[in-house]
Order: structure tokens, then C-alpha cells, then sequence
């Protein structure tokens, strides 16, 4: 226990989303959650732009936007270049972290799985890389790679006191992941997780910590996997099968409950008790072909522009009725392999008749000599600049028409796609993100009303907006989850909650300075305002010299 009279333990449940969780309660699956509900501080947790995991970790361990960080998404672009490659290749936040300010303080940390520490590093206490680990490794106790823990001893022991320990899901991060059926994914992300939990209950009971911090990834994979069965709407599915899921559905919520009430007992009731997600989840009801639409509209071309070819009216009726049904069929069977290998067996001219999931495009087949706009991941658009892009055409005083006529273009076509207004959100980059990277910023993020249509990059749809009939697939929504519980909590329903703003609340409440480079700010309505955190004085500080060199070393291989 700190000085300040209490320690603090964040849990992510990755992607938890409360349109879930509150079915959940209803239902009586997840007692815990409910009680805790009642009786702290809660809200919607608004994420950043882009709603996924990467930018949204980084941003909430170091509270600065994107633009500061110069990450926003998985993969970064190589200065202007058209290749990409992942973020940590060219970026490196360490150091910048609430938790590292903390540390270099004195105050012993604890980091289990958070998705963007892909290396641990020297801190003082001890952590365990998240899925996106540098390593080859996905599980400890494997020998080749680098290291998954810090200290490097830490491994051996979770394997010593704990058993087994993975930092991914083995089964469906496989390559034959296609093969297995819902029931085996969801029995995996259940064993994970409280494979997990036996390792944070070790830890919380051997190790010394002030403040503890996991991330529980299940919650997150099930979502993109079986989400149209977890959300409420999911009882419109009758079939057997489909009512045997929800009840293995149910009883993973029951043990994702059971975790929550486990780690809240294990923390102790003057523990600052937070429970979080990076971002909300939603359904997913089709899918936009953007590289195809951009070569429709002239804004891109090909270099061999048969990789676009469409057969004849009637064959394309034929194809797409065959389509649907493999496609309904490979929902509920698994059947991808099968499909590819038949698909690639095909001569080339069939298959660029069949919209396949084959046609993936890369920056050599982009005629760059006569493409005004070009797509990356995640709703990201790039106007390909002159004197910015290394074959950029587009002269910068005619850029922002340019983008206003693109944006128009994608207004008026979604518009008429969903039979109204309203289904489509953009931002141009120069508004939402500032900062020294804010020049590599994509010049106008989109999404569908959340992420209700998945962006699709392959090339040679039919159709630019395409249905994906019966599919069981979620994708992200902007808004999170929040729970606080602690004797200072402010018991009820909070508004205007930022995901950029917990770390700053958390400096305040071990009573630390506030870095004024950072973007949030303390949230000082989730507390009494007669409690001694929410009576104290908010301290904006600049980062310390220790502070400042740790950022450096940080950086250096352990």
C-alpha cells in the first residue's frame, strides 16, 4: 500500500461494449458486474479515432492523441511512402506511459497483456508482453524469440507456480483457425482468459504492486467472431445450433463475471477499482469495396487494370447466387481452405470472374502516375500530394477541393446505398489529431455509422456496398465501457468520459504531476467532491529530467 493509503488495478475487458454487458445482466449472467454497476461510478468510455486497438492503448497510457504518438493504427506508413509496415518498427511510446512517470516515482507496477507493450522493458516491477508481441513466441516458456516478461525470470516462474500461460490464442491465431468450429473458439477464448486470471491472482498475492494493470482479449475476439448471437437481436436466430451457442455464449459471460468478481475480492475494497475497454462493439452487416469505388470515380487507377474485369451480366447473377450460398455455408461450417484451393485451382480468367477474397492489392499494382487518392487500413485515405508521396500528382493548392469533392462523392453514394442521410462520418486529419507526427496523419479518416460496414481493400466486387448474408461478425463502435469503485466514487452515470482522459485521472489520484504535453484531462467528476481525491488539487507539471532520460533507455533492447 502507497503513502496515499490505497494501490489501483485497471481491467480491460477488451471490446466490452455495455449494449452487451446489459443483456447480459438482464439475463442474470453476470451478477458481479451488475452490483458493481450499481455502486460505482460508471459511463460510456469514448474512444479515439480510429475506435480499435491500436491507436487506443497507446492512447491511454499516455493520455496524448495520436498526432503526438504518430501511431494510428496497426501499421505505419514509412515517412510518406506507400509501404507500411507495424507501428513499434518506427514509433516507440515507452516511457511516455502514466505507469513509467509512476515507476521512475518509485512505485512498483504491474502490466499483464496490454495489447501495445509488444516488448517488455525495465521498470520497476514487472510486466508481460500483449498479443502484439515482437516475439515469435505467443505463450512463455517456449524458447525461441525474444522475451515476454521483465523481469526475464518471471517466465519460468509463472511456469513453475501457474502452468501454462498464453499471451494470444494459439487455436485461432493459427493458420488453420478457419477450420475450427464456433464452439472451439469460444471454449478457447474462455480457457485463455482464465488461464490468465490464475496468473493475476499469483501475481497480485507474490508481488508487490501500487498499481496493476491487464487487458482480457477474449471479450474482444468473441465479439468479432459470434457477435450477432451475444447482442440482443441475437434471439431472432431459432435454429438449435444457434440457441446451443447462446448458451455457451452465456456461460462465457458467466466466467468473463466471474473473473471481474475474483480480481475486485483480490484488490481490496480501498483499492482504486477500474474496469474499462479500448472501444465499444456493433454488428456488421456488409461491406464497401473502397478500392473499387475509388477506381469507378477516377480518384485511382491500376496498373493491369484486368484485375478489375467483370464477366457478363448473366454469369455475374450466376457467380453471385453461388457465392451467397458457399458464403452461408462457410459461416457455419469453416469450409476457407477448401473454398481457396478450389478458387486457386481455377484458371486465371475464371478467377478474376469469381469476387473472391483473393484480390488483394499492393502499392506495385496502384498506377501512381494516375491516382489522385489511395486507401490504407482503417478507413484511412491519403491524397496522393505532390512533393509529399514519392510519386505524388495532386498540386497542394487544389488538395483540399479535392477532398471536399471526395468526401461529397462517398456522402451522396452511401446516402443513396442506405436509402438516407446519416450513415456516414468523416474527419479530415488536420482537425482531429495535432502533434509532431500529425503531418503523417491520414488526410480524412471515414466509417459507416461506427463500423456498421466493413472497409474492404480487395478489388473485383460486384457491387461497391455488398450484404454479408447470415454472417455472425461485430466489428468496433466508438464508445467503450467505465466502471470506478472505490469509497471517493461518485456512485451513478458519468458523462463526457474520454479514454485519454485515465491517465491523467490516475497521476492525480497517487497525487503526481500532470505532464503538460499531454492531451487529457483529470476526470474529476467520477469522484466526491468531498473526498479527499476529489477535493485535492489538480498538478500540471512538466515531465521530469529522470522522466526524460527513462524515455530514452527505454527504448534499448533489454
Amino acid at each position: 500500500m502507497t503513502e496515499y493509503g490505497s494501490r489501483a488495478f485497471i481491467l480491460g475487458l477488451d471490446g466490452a461494449d455495455w449494449k452487451i454487458l446489459d443483456h447480459m445482466i438482464e439475463r442474470g449472467v453476470m451478477p458481479n458486474l451488475k452490483r458493481l454497476k450499481e455502486k460505482s461510478s460508471w459511463g460510456y468510455l469514448n474512444s479515439t479515432i480510429p475506435p480499435i486497438t491500436c491507436p487506443a492503448w497507446l492512447v491511454f497510457g499516455t493520455g496524448m492523441n495520436p498526432g503526438k504518438l504518430g501511431v494510428y493504427y496497426f501499421l505505419v506508413r514509412e515517412g510518406h511512402g506507400y509501404h507500411t509496415v507495424p507501428f513499434y518498427f518506427r514509433r516507440d511510446v515507452a516511457g511516455n506511459n502514466f505507469w513509467d512517470q509512476l515507476s521512475e516515482k518509485g512505485f512498483n507496477i504491474g502490466i499483464v497483456n496490454i495489447p501495445t507493450v509488444h516488448q517488455p522493458y525495465k521498470i520497476n516491477g514487472f510486466m508481460i508482453s500483449g498479443f502484439m508481441s515482437r516475439s515469435r513466441r505467443r505463450w512463455v516458456g517456449t524458447r525461441e524469440g525474444e522475451p515476454l516478461t521483465f523481469p526475464e525470470g518471471l517466465e519460468s516462474e509463472i511456469i513453475e507456480k501457474v502452468g501454462e500461460y498464453n499471451i494470444d490464442f494459439p487455436k485461432t491465431t493459427s493458420k488453420n483457425y478457419q477450420l475450427l468450429s464456433f464452439e472451439e473458439e469460444i471454449e478457447e477464448y474462455e480457457q485463455v482468459a482464465l488461464q490468465r486470471t490464475r496468473t493475476i491472482e499469483y501475481l497480485m498475492r507474490s508481488k508487490k504492486w501500487d498499481i496493476f494493470l491487464v487487458d482480457i482479449m477474449a471479450t474482444d475476439r468473441i465479439s468479432h467472431s459470434v457477435y450477432q448471437l451475444i447482442c440482443p437481436d441475437g434471439e431472432k436466430y431459432t435454429t438449435s445450433r444457434a440457441r446451443e451457442l447462446r448458451r455457451m455464449i452465456e456461460g462465457f459471460y458467466h466466467s468473463m463475471d466471474d473473473i471481474v468478481g475474483r480480481i475486485r475480492k483480490a484488490a481490496g475494497e480501498d483499492c482504486h477499482f477500474f474496469v474499462m475497454s479500448d472501444h465499444g462493439f456493433g454488428n456488421m452487416t456488409g461491406r464497401f469495396a473502397i478500392n473499387d469505388w475509388l477506381m469507378e470515380k477516377g480518384y485511382m487507377r491500376l496498373k493491369d487494370q484486368k484485375r478489375t474485369t467483370s464477366p457478363s451480366p448473366k454469369r455475374k447473377n450466376l457467380f453471385k447466387k453461388i457465392y451467397n450460398a458457399i458464403s452461408r455455408f462457410n459461416h457455419r461450417h469453416n469450409i476457407s481452405p477448401i473454398i481457396e484451393s478450389v478458387v486457386k485451382s481455377l484458371p486465371g480468367r475464371m478467377q478474376r470472374s469469381i469476387p473472391d477474397p483473393l484480390k488483394l492489392l499492393t502499392e506495385d499494382d496502384v498506377d501512381w502516375g494516375n491516382t489522385k487518392v489511395f486507401y490504407r487500413e482503417f478507413g484511412h485515405l491519403f491524397i496522393n500530394l505532390k512533393g509529399r508521396e514519392p510519386e505524388g500528382i495532386v498540386d497542394p493548392d487544389g488538395a483540399s477541393k479535392l477532398m471536399k469533392e471526395l468526401v461529397r462523392d462517398l456522402d451522396r453514394d452511401v446516402a443513396k446505398h442506405f436509402n438516407g442521410p446519416g450513415r456516414f462520418r468523416y474527419f479530415f486529419g488536420k482537425d482531429i489529431y495535432s502533434g509532431k507526427y500529425k503531418e503523417f496523419a491520414p488526410d480524412i479518416y471515414f466509417d459507416f455509422d461506427g463500423i456498421l460496414y466493413n472497409i474492404d481493400t480487395r478489388v473485383g466486387h460486384e457491387e461497391n456496398f455488398e450484404p454479408m448474408p447470415d454472417w455472425m461478425k461485430g466489428n468496433h463502435r466508438q464508445d467503450g465501457i467505465f466502471i470506478f469503485d472505490h469509497p471517493d466514487a461518485k456512485a451513478g452515470k458519468v458523462e463526457g468520459l474520454n479514454l485519454i482522459d485515465l491517465a491523467p485521472t490516475i497521476l492525480h489520484i497517487f497525487d503526481q504531476e500532470i505532464p503538460e504535453n499531454i492531451d487529457g484531462r483529470c476526470l474529476k467528476s467520477i469522484f466526491r467532491d468531498d473526498s479527499p481525491t476529489g477535493s485535492r488539487k489538480i498538478r500540471i507539471g512538466k515531465p521530469t529530467e529522470k522522466l526524460l532520460i527513462s524515455i530514452a533507455i527505454s527504448k534499448l533492447k533489454i
